[in-house]
C-alpha cells in the first residue's frame, strides 16, 4: 500500500517530485505535511502576528500616555473589579469541585468491587480524586491573591501600564526577529535543497 508520499510513483513521477514531496516531512516544510497543496513554495512569508501585536501595543501605549486621569481611574477600576470577580469565581468554583470530589469520594469508598480484578480500578479512582483536590481545589492562592488586591491610583495604574506595553512592545519585536530568523532558515533549507536536485 502506498503512503502519501509513495502513492504517486505509479503515475511515473521523477526523483527530485519524490524528493520535494518528501520534504514536506522535514522541519522546513513541516506545516505542508497535511496540506493538498502539492508544491512547497519558492520562498516562505514570516508571519506578521507579532508585527500587528506591536502595532497595537504602540497605538496602546499612545493611548495610555494622552489619557486624562479621569478615563485611567475609569480603567483601573474596572480592571480592580474584574480582577476582584476573577479570584471570587475561582475561589467559589474550587470549592464547588471540591464538593463534587468529595461526593465522589464517598461513593467510591462504599462501592465494592465486584472482583479482585477490579480492586485496582478502585484505587485509581481514589488516586485521580485526590489528586484533583491537590491541584484544583486548593483556594489558597486565589484568597491571597484576593486578599493582598490592591486598586492602583491613578498614576500608579498609568506608570503600570505604559511599563507593560513598552515591554510588550519589546517582546513583540524580538519574537518578530526570531520569526524573521526561522523563516530565512527554512528558506535556505528549501533553496539548498532545490540546488542539490538540479
Amino acid at each position: 500500500m502506498p503512503t502519501g508520499y509513495t502513492h504517486k510513483i505509479k503515475d511515473g513521477i521523477s526523483f527530485k517530485e519524490f524528493a520535494m514531496g518528501c520534504a514536506k516531512a522535514f522541519g522546513a516544510c513541516i506545516t505542508l505535511r497535511d496540506s493538498a497543496e502539492e508544491a512547497i513554495p519558492k520562498t516562505f512569508e514570516p508571519s506578521d502576528f507579532y508585527l500587528k501585536r506591536v502595532e497595537e501595543d504602540e497605538k496602546k501605549l499612545e493611548r495610555y500616555e494622552t489619557m486624562i486621569d479621569s478615563e485611567i481611574a475609569e480603567l483601573a477600576d474596572i480592571e480592580y473589579d474584574n480582577n476582584t470577580k476573577y479570584y471570587e469565581d475561582a475561589i467559589r468554583e474550587a470549592k464547588e469541585l471540591s464538593a463534587k470530589c468529595e461526593k465522589l469520594r464517598r461513593q467510591v469508598n462504599k462501592w465494592e468491587p465486584p472482583s479482585d480484578e477490579h480492586i485496582e480500578m478502585k484505587n485509581f479512582m481514589r488516586e485521580q480524586l485526590k489528586t484533583t483536590v491537590q491541584h484544583d481545589c486548593d483556594t489558597l492562592y486565589y484568597e491571597r491573591e484576593l486578599e493582598n488586591l490592591v486598586k492602583l491610583d491613578v498614576v500608579h495604574w498609568r506608570k503600570e501600564a505604559i511599563a507593560d506595553c513598552k515591554n510588550d512592545i519589546k517582546t513583540g519585536k524580538i519574537e518578530y526577529q526570531k520569526e524573521v530568523d526561522r523563516v530565512n532558515s527554512r528558506n535556505n533549507w528549501v533553496k539548498l535543497l532545490r540546488l542539490s536536485l538540479e
